[in-house]
Parts: structure tokens; C-alpha cells; sequence
């Protein structure tokens, strides 16, 4: 349907934090325009088109920019990055938490390679029935896809309880212009006007011939920006989609004893999520399966 996105010119890479409550560079050199709220800054993307601007408090990104055009692609509201729910074993007593939940220690730092990010949650207050339960999420930047690409392992929890279900990463996206289309793996593939008109709920399973793809993106050639939202799983494990207006959070969710989410409650915004069951019964330590890719990009044809 659409040529391989294409690529911002070659240019330094580009680590931005904030000075004067304007967005610069390493180098120093300013980023024009300006996107339209600056937060306190907790780590940066190496790509000379993307960066993030978040909260230290609760390492929650509150928008992606593309440093190419200025264009915010998070909504003005957020979502936390994980939610996250834990089953007693033999019962059905459930604790849900989320990155926003309160916990006793939250550390930014570097990942286990040297390019990556680690964002680690620790201890949840409220909840120390469930012990040394720990969070971490790694983002690994790739400057020449201008990618983003998301993992998540939570361990540690005390016995008996387990890990039930994941939801991650989400997001509040924001519909670049009003010539935005949302593209969606509708048997083979569609679109949809989300500028223009309301988005109808769509839900699917995947692998199927109703939805045959695991990715969408949200685009728009006027304005000269998009988002690629895809879950990269070599294992093709069964998933399931939905796209809704809901509140613009984009999930990646995780049940991880093969349970399929209740249906997401339709309301105004995009809201684009998965379901992946897990291969084992007990979880001890629960890493999804995949690793979820955000990547701006534009088609070069319509």
C-alpha cells in the first residue's frame, strides 16, 4: 500500500535535554519550532528526528516529538507505561498496579547494552504482600530508524503470587493534523480518516484472515509525520487487537495465563491494543513475548 517510510536527512545525533525551558541539543543548537510543552527531560533518543520529554517523579513519557517537523504525537494527557495486574495462586485475589501507582523506589539508568535505557520500579506501595515485585522496562533507540523499541520483565514478587497480565506500553496519541489516517491490519489492511470522521471500534484476533497483521500506524502526509506502532514477535503467538476511540492509550497487553482483556470501553480517542498469551503456566519471572517498536516515519506516497 505504501513505499517503505522515509528518512530524515543525515545529521549529528541527537541527545536533547531542556536549558531556559526551551528544547536543544547536545551541541546546543535549538530545535525550530519548539513543540508546545516543555516537561523536565529523563532520558533522551539518539535519533536526529525523535526525542521524548517526560517526568522524573514518575517516568511516564508525557510526548514524543518529531524533531524534524516540531510535531507533538502524544495528546496533552498521558497513560501510565505498564499497568499491571498479579493473581493469588488458587484464588482469584488480584492486586493491579500501575507505573503511577506509587512505589518505594523508581530509578532511571543505563540498560544492558550501552545504548539502552532501563527504567526500573520497585517495592509498590500499598501492596507488600507481593514482596520484592520489580519492573523493569528497556528502551533501545535505533538513530538510523528513528525507532524505539519497548521490553518489559517483572520478577521478584513474593509467593504465591503471580503475574496475570501486562498492559504495555501505552500512550495518549494525538492525531498529527486533521488529514490523519489511523491504518489499521484489517484483513489486508485499511484506513482510516481519524481527523475527519470517528473511528468505528474494530477487535480481531491475530494470526487470521481478519486481521492479518500485527502493527498500525498513525500518519499524516500534510503534515508531514507518523507513528508506527507494531509488536515485532518472531514466535507469531496468538493476539488480540483491538482499535477503538477510547482514551487515545495505545496497549501492548499481556495476559500471561492465556486469558484474553475484557473489551476496551469505547469513548472519544484512539486506542489500539494486544493480548498475548503466555507459553507456561507459572510465572516467576514474566517477559512478553515480542518486543514493541515505535518508529516515525512517513509514507512517501499516498
Amino acid at each position: 500500500m505504501h513505499r517503505r517510510a522515509g528518512r530524515a536527512r543525515a545529521g549529528p545525533l541527537c541527545t536533547v535535554v531542556r536549558v531556559e525551558g526551551r528544547c536543544v541539543r547536545a551541541d546546543g543548537t535549538g530545535i525550530d519550532p519548539q513543540p508546545r510543552a516543555v516537561y523536565d527531560w529523563f532520558y533522551f533518543h539518539d535519533s536526529p528526528r525523535i526525542y521524548v520529554q517526560g517526568t522524573v517523579r514518575q517516568d511516564t513519557p508525557r510526548s514524543w516529538v518529531d524533531a524534524a517537523t516540531g510535531t507533538l504525537l502524544l495528546g496533552t494527557d498521558h497513560a501510565p507505561v505498564f499497568d499491571l495486574a498479579l493473581r493469588r495462586e488458587g484464588s482469584t485475589d488480584e492486586e493491579r498496579l500501575s507505573s503511577e501507582s506509587g512505589w518505594g523506589d523508581v530509578t532511571v539508568g543505563s540498560g544492558l547494552l550501552s545504548d539502552a535505557i532501563a527504567l526500573r520500579w520497585r517495592k509498590p506501595a500499598g501492596a507488600t504482600a507481593l514482596g520484592d515485585l520489580e519492573v523493569t522496562v528497556r528502551l533501545r533507540p535505533d538513530a538510523e530508524c528513528h525507532r524505539v523499541s519497548w521490553s518489559l520483565e517483572a520478577r521478584g514478587q513474593a509467593e504465591p503470587w503471580s503475574v496475570w497480565e501486562v498492559r504495555f506500553p501505552q500512550a495518549v496519541l494525538a492525531a498529527p493534523g486533521s488529514c490523519s489516517q489511523l491504518a489499521l491490519p484489517q484483513a489486508s489492511g485499511v484506513r482510516k480518516a481519524v481527523g475527519a470522521e470517528p473511528l468505528a471500534r474494530f477487535r480481531g484476533d491475530y494470526p487470521s484472515g481478519w486481521t492479518t497483521l500485527p502493527f498500525a500506524a498513525l500518519y499524516d502526509t500534510d503534515a508531514g509525520t507518523g507513528l508506527y506502532f507494531g509488536l515485532h514477535d518472531p514466535s507469531g503467538a496468538n493476539k488480540t487487537f483491538t482499535a477503538d476511540r477510547a482514551d487515545r492509550r495505545e496497549a501492548v497487553v499481556h495476559p500471561s495465563k492465556g486469558a484474553l482483556p475484557p473489551a476496551a470501553a469505547a469513548s472519544t480517542a484512539v486506542s489500539l491494543s494486544w493480548a498475548v498469551p503466555a507459553l507456561i503456566d507459572e510465572s516467576v519471572t514474566f517477559s512478553p513475548l515480542g518486543i514493541q517498536a515505535w518508529e516515525i516515519g512517513l509514507p512517501a506516497s499516498r
